[in-house]
């Protein structure tokens, strides 16, 4: 894994702490522990370590990603509650009359999907594989795919629009959809934005994270742009038959279940474009992961070019 993905999830941690403490809301301590995770991620990605233990290469990657992935979901959620301290004023009704100028109506369309109610409940499970599910692309592309770099690249594109939908929704905050529905219909809209978090973080009323934290960002929607990632990042990959169904899937219940706007997984697109480039500038700084493989066993420790020439 390059240095940058893990400086990368450095900085979330780091800017989550100082917007945190900016805005006076209190997080649990960065101790000892968090360090030596971390650190531990570090050590065991560097390629002098895979090449001296390489039966072990399937083992540290998965702790790296379970590292990786678990401070990264652990300081996101944080950061989209903090920004909302900023009480800037609410988008809804802008996001609104853009979906009933391109004809969408919100509520009629959770009319017809919740008439169809086992269907309905397997999208409500599958809108909560969130963090599963990039987990599952992260660690499946360092594993199978390394010569390609598509862990690396997904992952970095996946912090870094973390990262942007979270600037975004500081400057334009909105209650979501799920408040034009009456309550039995938004009783399945399990992702909708807290209303009643939001109210007490933008009138300063709350200085600690709630005990069950639900997201904050309704524009632009992330599982749509999580989706929209998975399918970049495995486009001519054998994993892309395996994990498009729920990435194509993903989207959809970010309508049926994220409480969204269509404008919000609309927005997605341009958030994963950003992205994706973003990432692709930040992993160019260094090795390109997509031309490196393990060396050849009694080769130079360390990673050579995939493409290096062969002697005649």
């Amino acid at each position: 894994m390059p240095i940058q993905v893990h400086l990368l999830v450095w900085t979330v941690v780091v800017l989550t702490r100082i917007v945190c403490l900016k805005v006076s809301l209190s997080l649990a301590a960065f101790d000892l522990v968090d360090v030596l995770i971390l650190g531990s991620a570090l050590i065991l990605s560097r390629s002098a370590v895979r090449v001296r233990y390489p039966l072990f290469y399937p083992a540290f990657a998965v702790f790296e990603a379970l590292a990786l992935v678990s401070y990264v979901g652990l300081y996101t959620m944080p950061l989209t509650y903090a920004v909302q301290k900023f009480d800037n004023p609410l988008q809804d009704a802008a996001l609104l009359a853009f979906d009933r100028a391109v004809g969408f109506d919100y509520v009629a369309f959770m009319v017809w999907a919740t008439g169809y109610p086992r269907t309905y409940e397997v999208l409500g499970r599958i809108y909560q594989h969130f963090q599963y599910v990039a987990l599952a692309v992260f660690a499946c592309g360092m594993l199978f795919q390394r010569g390609r770099g598509a862990g690396p690249r997904f992952f970095a594109s996946f912090v870094i629009a973390l990262l942007l939908a979270a600037l975004v929704s500081a400057f334009f905050p909105a209650f979501g959809a799920a408040i034009l529905l009456d309550p039995d219909l938004g009783a399945g809209a399990v992702g909708a934005t807290p209303v009643d978090d939001i109210d007490a973080l933008r009138a300063g009323r709350m200085r600690e994270m709630p005990v069950r934290a639900g997201g904050l960002i309704s524009f632009p929607s992330l599982h749509v742009g999580l989706g929209l990632l998975i399918l970049h990042h495995l486009r001519g990959s054998w994993l892309l038959p395996v994990f498009a169904p729920h990435a194509l899937l993903f989207m959809l219940t970010a309508l049926t279940h994220g409480g969204h706007y269509l404008a919000d997984c609309l927005a997605a697109l341009p958030l994963a474009a950003a992205s994706v480039w973003l990432a692709g500038a930040l992993l160019r700084g260094g090795r390109d992961p997509a031309r490196e493989r393990p060396a050849a066993a009694g080769g130079a420790a360390g990673w050579v070019p995939a493409a290096a020439p062969r002697m005649s």
